[in-house]
């Protein structure tokens, strides 16, 4: 039993001789210090990595007391306790880096496998672009080669085929007088039908004013003499030539439709044709037309039509030379202020 003990005491002198050894510049450095200052640099060595040599040192100091070393030993277990979260903390980090780096390494073996099939496909596409380099060269060559005999053909050629070009021209030359000839024919027949039309245009609307004519006055005596083609003389009677269309057709377009029949009446009374085109709301322009080739004048007022029949009338009217009103407003007033501009111009017509 005492020799167990001798061999403890020696045990524990050799420690103490070891680690005095080991912490002797710590222990140098709070040798001379006071119990305040022990303190003091035990607080500051608290915030280093030096807390060993310096706790070994203090709690080996002759002014340490008890409290001193029991202060010391509880700052050392706190330690251990906060180094043991911090390691917990850094296994988590580490974990977490761990899966982080294996997705890495996935993503990259992913880019990786894309890289080498780029690679392969980077490389056949070089091999198809040297194929068609190759191709190109040889086509070029063959080019070349076919540019010449072409020349020589066309030096040994070229009288030839200038007489074949001139007498194709000269047959074009011939078909396109044909077509002109032919052309100038329908011109002159449509002309003469133009005139036909308007004649039984003239002559409608002279038997339909004569017989309005009778039956507003049935007592007039009624002039059995033929009217002359040239019209210098009126079957409404001299007053109300002043204030006649002569059967002028007039087509009006857009405009309210509710007024339309309003409008026919004012035409009417003036011994005119009346024609209506909503300017494209409910009929087509098709038929628009088609009723622009009856008609003598062109009416529409610029408040109440839309742009594109606006525009379609303007240009078709002077392409064809038919005359045209534009209105300011869609009003009655001013339908009939165009109505009394139009039968002076008919009375100027006629008088000359």
């Amino acid at each position: 039993m005492l020799k167990k003990r001798v061999i403890a005491i020696k045990t524990v002198n050799d420690n103490h001789s070891f680690l005095d050894k080991k912490f002797k510049s710590h222990i140098q450095v709070l040798k001379k210090m006071n119990i305040q200052q022990l303190q003091e640099h035990w607080r500051r060595v608290l915030k280093t990595s030096e807390v060993v040599g310096a706790f070994w040192a203090l709690v080996t100091h002759p002014l340490a007391n008890e409290d001193m070393i029991r202060g010391a030993y509880g700052d050392i277990h706190m330690m251990s306790h906060l180094s043991g979260a911090g390691n917990r903390a850094d296994l988590k980090q580490l974990k977490t880096a761990q899966k982080d780096l294996y997705e890495l390494k996935k993503e990259a073996k992913m880019w990786q496998n894309r890289f080498q099939k780029s690679s392969i496909e980077r490389e056949a596409l070089r091999k198809d672009l040297s194929q068609s380099q190759e191709k190109n060269n040889t086509l070029s060559r063959d080019l070349s080669y076919l540019q010449g005999v072409i020349s020589e053909l066309v030096k040994k050629n070229s009288e030839q085929h200038r007489q074949q070009l001139e007498l194709q021209l000269n047959k074009l030359k011939q078909k396109l007088r044909s077509y002109e000839k032919g052309y100038l024919a329908q011109g002159e027949q449509i002309e003469s039908l133009k005139k036909e039309l308007n004649n039984d245009v003239v002559n409608t609307i002279s038997t339909l004013a004569t017989s309005n004519a009778l039956a507003i006055q049935p007592d007039a005596e009624i002039q059995e003499d033929a009217i002359p083609n040239d019209c210098q003389e009126c079957p409404f009677g001299k007053d109300d030539i002043n204030d006649s269309l002569c059967g002028r057709c007039i087509l009006y377009v857009g405009g309210r439709k509710s007024l339309s029949h309003r409008l026919r009446a004012l035409v009417e009374q003036k011994e005119g044709i009346f024609l209506y085109h909503d300017g494209g709301l409910e009929k087509s322009t098709q038929e628009l037309a088609t009723m622009l080739n009856q008609t003598d004048v062109v009416v529409f007022p610029v408040d109440c039509v839309s742009h594109k029949a606006y525009w379609q009338l303007k240009k078709s009217c002077k392409k064809s030379g038919k005359t045209y009103k534009i209105l300011n407003t869609s009003s009655l007033t001013a339908f009939s202020n165009i109505l009394l501009e139009l039968s002076n111009e008919e009375r100027l017509s006629l008088r000359q």
